[in-house]
C-alpha cells in the first residue's frame, strides 16, 4: 500500500466492515411480506444463516486506485443476487437448490384436507421443492435490498470522517510533491 492513500484506505476498511455487519443484522430482522395472492406474513430473509455467514467485502489498492466490492463467498454467493435484487417471473430456479433450502427451513408438509402435519419424507420434501420452484418461476421473488440498505445507512454516517482522511492524504501528496520540486536543481 502506498503512503499517499493510507488514511483513506483505513477509513474505507472500517466503513466496509460496518456495512457487512449491518447487512448481517438486516438479514436477521423479520420483515412483512405479501404473497402473490395478497396474504401478509412475517419472515426472516435468511433463515439458515448461511448467507449471513458468507457476506464479505473486497478492498484493494493498486497504485492510486482503490476498489471496493461487496458480495458473498461459498454457498451464499450462489444466491446473494436473488436475495438482494429479487428474481423476476419467468424461468424457475433449480429444484436442487430449493430442496436444500426446504431441508434447512422448518417447513412441514400438511394434509390439504384436514391440515394435519405429515411426516417429512424425501418424496414429500422433493414435492414441496418442486411446487416452490414452480411458484418462484411463475411469480418471481421480491427484492430485499438488504446490502443496499446497509451501504446507504453506513454511507450516510460517514459524513466528514472520510473527507477528513482523504484531505490528509491530499495534503500529504501536495507536501510530498513540493518537497520533490524543492530538491530539483534547475540548470
Amino acid at each position: 500500500m502506498s503512503a499517499e492513500t493510507n488514511n483513506t484506505f483505513a477509513e474505507l476498511e472500517q466503513f466496509s466492515e460496518k456495512v457487512v455487519e449491518k447487512a448481517k443484522q438486516l438479514l436477521a430482522v423479520k420483515r412483512r411480506r405479501k404473497s402473490p395472492r395478497g396474504a401478509s406474513y412475517s419472515t426472516k430473509i435468511n433463515s439458515s444463516g448461511r448467507l449471513s455467514k458468507s457476506l464479505l467485502y473486497d478492498l484493494n489498492q493498486r497504485g492510486d486506485k482503490i476498489t471496493l466490492d461487496f458480495g458473498a463467498g461459498g454457498v451464499g454467493g450462489n444466491y446473494l443476487e436473488y436475495v438482494e435484487e429479487g428474481r423476476p417471473p419467468g424461468k424457475q430456479p433449480p429444484i436442487s437448490a430449493i430442496l436444500k433450502w426446504v431441508r434447512i427451513k422448518p417447513l412441514n408438509p400438511r394434509n390439504l384436507k384436514n391440515g394435519q402435519l405429515l411426516k417429512r419424507t424425501d418424496a414429500r420434501l422433493k414435492s414441496m421443492a418442486y411446487v416452490i420452484a414452480r411458484k418462484i418461476g411463475k411469480y418471481g421473488t421480491e427484492a430485499t435490498h438488504f446490502y443496499t440498505e446497509a451501504f446507504i445507512e453506513e454511507y450516510n454516517k460517514l459524513g466528514e470522517d472520510l473527507q477528513n482522511e482523504w484531505l490528509k492524504d491530499v495534503e500529504f501528496n501536495v507536501d510530498f510533491t513540493f518537497d520533490k520540486l524543492d530538491n530539483i536543481k534547475l540548470s
